[in-house]
């Protein structure tokens, strides 16, 4: 097996067992990290409704028991009350938790408070913001509680209003006070009745006046042991959009934050974390059989058999007297991949496997080396004075068109070396290159090089920032020839205003190789993409068209980003020729590599589009862009097969409205596994923009298998209002709390579905997929603001539009 494995570390140099801790098992916790959701809900303040909450006093105070209005489950344990701490945290049931630790105790450490490895008298707590806190800058301090709504749907609100946090000591060894960073902020505790749901729920924040500095708060929620935790964690000077969530409790050294807050970076109005129960195996065992070794110069890899239970897997690094550092987002697969690290450099790697309910096991810790960067000697022109005189072709033409203000020629040579200008008709062995990219435009970010030699191959290609190198090969795998005859080789997103040396070797028992040329241009602008008409179809049979490289788009109504390497999109059987992707052998079935990364080829046709994650980096994304004008009435529908077996690689797909100058935040659709080519729901768009851009944004894992995509097609919808129809339908509750059913006739047993609200923003879309002689839909509307929502049904011709309030 170990052979095997190491097969599958494709970049991999040595392997380094890693010291194997004892088996763990861990305890059952119904709440777990991947369940938890970092989103936005609308703040509403309680004002005078529920019950005020009183407290001796605003400081490190308890109150009495509170009556939540229902039974609600948490930790296996039926609750009807809690007791509210003012330092922003509940404790389920009538007992109270200690004042003594009920927050951490210094500004830098949020594993001295209550959710935390050295607390384990204080549980079943929830914790939405918790810091020493006081009254805050705008008075009326108050803490509420209301129960709304009708069983089994009610809903449990919990405030705090109007509070901030305390100066505190830095930590226990540092007696730098940091100041209050929040002057003033209210937030709240939803605890929702049948699911169990938790959510907290921020309202706008105000600044505090004191210096910007990192402050540890400690969020999230606490079982009935500190292993038994899920806990919010991001950097201070992180928008509160980034936060995500571990196991916990904070003690553990893997978390290196807690929920970290500066007074530059305030929470947004109705940011809300949302915890979900969910099942949690009893057990959870630890991997085995890990090794650790080299991905590539400048990362290491981490391979391993999972444990039963395992979801996912905390990961920590360090360097030599470096900072430990966490991979994020925690990977869920091996073989897992840190990169971006030193090359040559040696780091200490911790493993630890994180359950499905949230639960940790033991560390597992080794070390490794990273290798040192593909370095080329000084190059040894056969004349180190300078002094040959190099004969130059009259042949040499850009191959992008002309040049578009980059210095092709010329320029200051690199000490004790000719320049060769643009061609060389009789060259020595090794030469030099140099051009500089221009100030702005195409020409800035991408420059071709092409290489023809008279005898195919018999050329490698290096490039460097500076004279002095290092040089990296490019083009193809270093210590291999460069197909020369495969047409130019292409360096892709330089910096502009930039010079960059190229040098040129050649190789075997010959002084020099014959003729070739050399051509560096800066692209000239290429032509505007083409707006596609509607109705559209794509099919990506090809072949590609070349706009910026060699066959990178489908049409000219696409453009993609980058150009070129293992992360640049191509039809599924062109991308090792004209992008330059890497492991082309393993196209073909090995013994170490039996399952191809792209198996299934097309779903329509023969071909189809295809992101190579099986070469790119983790986390390396490549963008391919639609131009389509949408300047007509009526909705759009975007509809096309999918496909992406294994991993944690994902497939987005964003929307801009003025020709891709800026795209929406919150993508319209996010697209994780599918085993096979499988139609995608349709993807309703809401545009009448001539200048509308879909992206299609393919995020690497690096892993085992490729993205692909096909058979596209956007669709205008034309529909009419079918009263008859829509008197045949009946929708309860109206009002809804938590979820809706709409019972649905034949007609639209397979119709497209979408909510929007009082402002006509679409909130939630999907595709019905009932029985043919029709039947009843849920829907789910925890997550929305109250108010009054447009619920669309169509089908073909058919329109049915019912009314709903969310409460």
């Amino acid at each position: 097996m170990l052979t095997n494995l190491q097969s599958r570390l494709k970049k991999a140099g040595r392997l380094l067992p890693v010291a194997l801790l004892p088996f763990a098992a861990h305890a059952q916790f119904n709440y777990a990290p991947g369940n938890a959701v970092n989103t936005t809900t609308t703040y509403t303040d309680l004002g005078t409704t529920g019950t005020a909450i009183t407290t001796a006093n605003n400081d490190d105070d308890n109150s009495a028991a509170q009556s939540i209005g229902f039974n609600f489950s948490f930790n296996g344990v039926t609750f009807t009350d809690f007791v509210l701490n003012t330092n922003g945290l509940i404790r389920l049931g009538s007992v109270a938790p200690s004042v003594a630790a009920a927050f951490p105790a210094y500004a830098q450490a949020p594993e001295t408070g209550p959710i935390s490895g050295t607390n384990a008298a204080d549980v079943n707590l929830i914790a939405p913001f918790n810091l020493d806190l006081g009254p805050g800058s705008a008075g009326g301090t108050e803490y509420r509680v209301v129960t709304t709504g009708t069983a089994p749907n009610r809903v449990c609100t919990i405030q705090w209003k109007n509070v901030a946090d305390k100066p505190q000591a830095a930590a226990s060894t540092i007696s730098t006070v940091i100041t209050t960073q929040l002057a003033n902020m209210s937030f709240q505790v939803k605890l929702y009745e049948t699911t169990n749901n938790i959510e907290f729920v921020y309202g706008a924040a105000v600044a505090g006046t004191g210096a910007a500095n990192a402050k540890y708060a400690a969020v999230g929620i606490k079982g009935s042991a500190p292993a038994s935790s899920v806990v919010a964690t991001k950097g201070s000077s992180a928008l509160w959009s980034t936060t995500t969530f571990l196991a916990g409790p904070y003690l553990d050294p893997l978390l290196g934050n807690g929920h970290n807050v500066r007074q530059t970076f305030l929470p947004d109005a109705g940011r809300t974390y949302r915890f979900v129960p969910g099942a949690a195996p009893a057990t959870c065992a630890d991997p085995t059989s890990a090794t650790i070794g080299n991905a590539t110069n400048n990362s290491l890899q981490i391979a391993f058999t999972p444990g039963a239970g395992n979801v996912s897997y905390n990961v920590t690094y360090t360097a030599a007297g470096g900072t430990t550092q966490t991979l994020t987002p925690a990977p869920t697969a091996s073989p897992i991949t840190i990169s971006g690290l030193t090359a040559g450099t040696a780091y200490t790697v911790t493993l630890q496997s994180v359950c499905a309910g949230g639960t940790t096991g033991a560390l597992l810790t080794g070390s490794a080396t990273t290798t040192g960067g593909t370095t080329v000697p000084a190059p040894a022109n056969d004349d180190p004075t300078g002094a040959i005189t190099l004969s130059l072709s009259a042949t040499c033409t850009p191959t992008n068109g002309t040049n578009a203000g980059a210095t092709t020629t010329g320029g200051t040579t690199p000490s004790g070396y000719a320049n060769p200008g643009c061609g060389i008709a009789a060259s020595p062995k090794d030469v030099w290159f140099k051009f500089t990219t221009a100030a702005t435009g195409i020409g800035s970010t991408d420059a071709s090089i092409q290489v023809t030699g008279t005898t195919a191959g018999q050329v490698r290609v290096f490039s460097a920032a500076t004279s002095a190198g290092p040089f990296t090969q490019v083009g193809c795998a270093a210590g291999t020839a460069n197909n020369t005859a495969a047409g130019p080789l292409r360096l892709s997103a330089l910096t502009p205003n930039t010079t960059y040396y190229v040098f040129v070797s050649g190789y075997g028992s010959a002084d020099t190789q014959g003729a070739f040329t050399i051509c560096a241009v800066g692209l000239a602008t290429p032509a505007p993409p083409t707006y596609a008409t509607l109705p559209y179809t794509e099919s990506f049979e090809g072949p590609w068209t070349s706009v910026l490289g060699t066959n990178d788009v489908p049409t000219v109504n696409w453009r993609n980003t980058p150009v070129t390497g293992d992360n640049s999109w191509r039809r599924e059987d062109d991308g090792f020729t004209s992008a330059g992707w890497q492991y082309a052998a393993n196209e073909v079935p090995t013994a170490n590599f039996p399952t191809p990364p792209y198996v299934t080829r097309f779903s329509t046709g023969a071909h189809s589009a295809r992101f190579h994650s099986f070469g790119s980096d983790e986390d390396a994304l490549g963008a391919l862009d639609l131009y389509v004008d949408m300047s007509g009435a009526g909705n759009k529908t975007l509809t096309f097969d999918y496909i992406n077996p294994t991993g944690d690689d994902s497939l987005k797909v964003f929307l801009s409205t003025n020709g891709g100058a800026t795209f929406n935040a919150t993508p319209l659709r996010q697209l994780n596994t599918s085993t096979t080519f499988s139609a995608v729901q349709p993807i309703i768009i809401n545009s009448t923009s001539a200048t509308t851009v879909i992206r299609f944004q393919a995020k690497s894992d690096f892993g085992n298998d490729d993205i692909g995509i096909d058979n596209l097609r956007i669709a205008v919808v034309t529909a009419t209002q079918n009263a008859a129809l829509a008197a045949t339908m009946s929708l309860y509750p109206n009002p809804a709390h938590q979820s809706f059913q709409l019972t649905v006739p034949a007609a639209l047993h397979a119709a497209s579905a979408q909510l929007t609200n009082a402002l006509g923003q679409v909130v939630q879309t999907r595709q019905l997929n009932l029985p043919v002689a029709g039947g009843t839909a849920d829907f789910n509307v925890s997550g929305l603001a109250a108010g009054v929502y447009s619920l669309q049904l169509k089908s073909g011709n058919d329109l049915v539009v019912k009314r709903v309030v969310v409460e």
